[in-house]
């Protein structure tokens, strides 16, 4: 097959997808004003910058349809198909007078035609497609390609380095984890006293050393050390040391990556979180704290950010996920929506990861957040046993 007619969409990943899994020598993008508005040019340079990154590559050719009657819409597709032979059409995407415009013509011309089911992952055939639906296989995106698509691309990473993936690393987080669940107050206030003195405090000997008063008040608020907390964190071999002498504290982390991620809660849940996915084997790629330039081609400098607190891959389904210590806030939702939209489009999933009970004690933010498609996993779903229910359920919804 050499010429792929695609009804340009503005869901990103749609218009991608048969490329990618048919590879034809070009693709043409018909592009329908009345609908998809003007050409984006942000949009058209992201589709051709991927396409030229894939193997074999796709050319890439646009052309806008200005017209809103049918009959001119008809004498232009005439013009534009005959230009090119082997020409198949995918039916996936489009809509409005163009897509009835471009079912016409392939009912009058014999074109062969398609279109992509993703429930059933399978390309279903409309007329002449039989080889193509027989070798079809749904195609996987990686994160990089993702944003690559809408013409963005990841600049650098937030508060958490890539190198940030030893297994020994993960398990210790896990260890912290359960212990948290254990008394899940006392260990809200323990992380509250130690982002206070991590803060404020701080022992010249050692980047990894906290030397603080055992209790302090400040800000009209008591902010006091939970020894037995720190003794169990001490037993599982994420500090070097701990005592308290004269009503001082002295502690010294395992490493840096440890001192960070238990000095910051939200860092802390976070961090669960990326070891749960990475553990679970779920997903093709899990990716934390990236930040995204939403406007690579036609800026030079990253000044369109958008913080992604952790993205997970699933064959061609990115999965969106935020981490709150408090209980999301509509402002929280709607961030996480138009962020998975700008950038996934309607196959993306949403998750927000909470520490607060919100089912029970903030019905109404639950029910806000399934009105908007995203999912909630609060306080009640981060034992382990149950995370990885809850995850194996969004990697695989049946």
């Amino acid at each position: 097959m050499k010429t792929l007619i695609e009804l340009y969409d503005n869901e990103a990943i749609e218009n991608i997808l048969a490329p990618i899994a048919i590879h034809p020598e070009r693709v043409i993008y018909l592009w329908d004003e009345s609908v998809n508005g003007m050409v984006d040019g942000n949009r058209e340079g992201g589709i051709r910058r991927f396409l030229n990154s894939q193997k074999p590559v796709s050319s890439a050719i646009f052309y806008e349809i200005e017209s809103t009657e049918l009959a001119d819409i008809r004498k232009e597709l005439e013009k534009i198909l005959g230009q090119y032979e082997d020409c198949v059409i995918d039916f996936t995407g489009g809509s409005g007078i163009l897509f009835f415009a471009v079912s016409m013509y392939a009912r009058d011309h014999h074109t062969p035609g398609f279109f992509i089911d993703f429930s059933s992952r399978k390309m279903v055939d409309l007329f002449g497609c039989e080889k193509l639906t027989r070798e079809f296989q749904m195609p996987s995106l990686t994160s990089k390609e993702l944003f690559r698509i809408t013409g963005g691309s990841v600049y650098r990473y937030g508060n958490f380095e890539e190198t940030w993936k030893e297994e020994q690393f993960q398990d210790d987080i896990r260890k912290v984890w359960d212990l948290y669940l254990q008394n899940p107050d006392s260990w809200h206030n323990q992380m509250e006293y130690l982002e206070y003195v991590n803060e404020h405090y701080g022992n010249p000997s050692s980047s990894l050393a906290i030397l603080a008063p055992t209790m302090i008040n400040a800000y009209k608020r008591m902010y006091k050390n939970d020894g037995r907390l720190l003794e169990e964190w001490k037993k599982i071999g994420i500090l070097q040391y701990f005592y308290t002498e004269n009503n001082m504290v002295h502690i010294l982390f395992k490493n840096d990556a440890i001192k960070r991620c238990v000095t910051k809660m939200k860092s802390s849940l976070l961090l669960y979180m990326y070891a749960m996915a990475m553990s679970s084997g779920l997903f093709d790629e899990v990716r934390i704290s990236l930040m995204v330039d939403s406007d690579e081609i036609s800026r030079q400098y990253h000044n369109v950010a958008s913080k992604i607190d952790l993205l997970l891959m699933k064959g061609i389904i990115p999965i969106f996920v935020k981490c709150t210590v408090n209980a999301p806030t509509r402002q929280d939702l709607e961030g996480l929506y138009m962020q998975a939209r700008k950038f996934g489009g309607r196959l993306s999933k949403m998750l927000i990861v909470t520490t607060k009970d919100v089912r029970y004690a903030h019905p109404a933010t639950a029910e806000s957040a399934r009105s908007l498609g995203i999912e909630v996993l609060d306080r009640y779903d981060l034992p382990q046993k149950n995370f990885l229910k809850q995850l194996e359920w969004i990697a695989n919804p049946t």
